[in-house]
């Protein structure tokens, strides 16, 4: 199905799926942080939050073509996997969920939360290369949180989680 709304509603299917309020104890290893945010590792209650901000980060992408033949072309499925998102939301919160449970030693996913509220503001998944490469997956700030540094902040993150679990010692 394509047309001028369907990726919204796509991207907006659940009811509305309440801001995911990490408390202070869930926040054990700080990447990075500023006066209002962190970022940090989150535990596995956090996969419906990230899963509503994974379909966001698709919506971004069909946005961007917005005004061009494409943009209505395309169907929800395939903007998804144009941008790197699995459709299926079974399989989706089972990819969240395991990567926030068990780790990787290929992939991370981290989020940034809003000091005070404990509210999940964006994410970022990265995978781990042969050598020293990090490869960002997706990187993704709640709309109405955008322009605020979450994004630099998630970078900062990342790569101090990279130098930290493989050891490693970027070049700059």
């Amino acid at each position: 199905c394509t047309g001028p709304n369907v990726m919204t509603q796509w991207a907006y299917q659940d009811e509305v799926v309440p801001d995911e309020t990490i408390p202070e104890e869930k926040c054990k290893e700080i990447l990075a942080e500023n006066d209002d945010f962190m970022v940090i590792v989150p535990p596995p209650e956090a996969t419906a939050r990230i899963r509503v901000l994974e379909r966001e980060f698709s919506l971004d992408h069909a946005d961007c073509l917005r005004g061009h033949p494409m943009h209505l072309a395309m169907a929800p499925d395939e903007w998804a996997d144009f941008s790197g998102v699995l459709v299926n939301e079974a399989d989706a919160h089972k990819s969240i969920y395991n990567l926030l449970k068990k780790g990787s030693e290929t992939q991370a996913l981290i989020c940034c939360v809003e000091k005070g509220s404990g509210c999940i503001r964006g994410y970022l998944r990265m995978s781990y290369g042969v050598g020293e490469t990090v490869t960002l997956q997706h990187l993704k700030v709640q709309r109405e949180h955008q322009r605020r540094g979450i994004a630099t902040l998630m970078l900062e993150g990342g790569l101090r989680l990279a130098r930290e679990h493989h050891e490693w010692s970027f070049k700059q």
